[in-house]
């Protein structure tokens, strides 16, 4: 039987000392996980997934509402910034420093896409559906934690 633990295996460079430990890690993970939870009834297996739905919706809650009121103070304060004149491009940022901002930006847009595109193979609707009929107890579990999760 397969699990979505092996579907991470790419992660890892190749020529890079820390692919031995970390394919190591990820092995001993899935042993234990294995020698604890294929034995559990439906019930057990059904309350990990509500836990660990609980918690990963709680877990993305707390980082997705952080990021947008980072962004946000940020927006809020710079647009505040220019539109009163006190930063300007022209004032506030050195002749030798405009460069810069360019970089960043070009930096900050390809980072942005890094992480959809990660984010595109994490939440893959097709691997979602596998590993869900795979263990249906788990997959319902999971999505009524998320849910209290989410609404709590």
């Amino acid at each position: 039987e397969e699990d979505e633990l092996d579907d991470d295996d790419d992660d890892t460079t190749e020529g890079s000392d820390s692919a031995p430990s970390m394919q190591q890690l990820k092995q001993t993970t899935k042993q234990l996980i294995h020698r604890y939870y294929d034995p559990l009834p439906r019930q057990g297996k059904c309350a990990i997934g509500t836990i660990c739905g609980f918690a990963a919706s709680r877990l993305s809650l707390g980082v997705a509402n952080r990021a947008f009121r980072l962004a946000g103070a940020t927006w809020v304060l710079s647009e505040t910034m220019h539109a009163s004149g006190f930063c300007d491009e022209d004032k506030c940022v050195p002749e030798e420093a405009r460069p810069w901002i360019g970089i960043l930006r070009e930096k900050l847009v390809r980072q942005s896409a890094r992480v959809r595109r990660i984010a595109r193979r994490i939440w893959d609707q097709d691997r979602i559906r596998e590993i869900a009929q795979r263990d249906e107890v788990v997959a319902g579990g999971f999505a009524a934690g998320a849910f209290v999760g989410f609404v709590v």
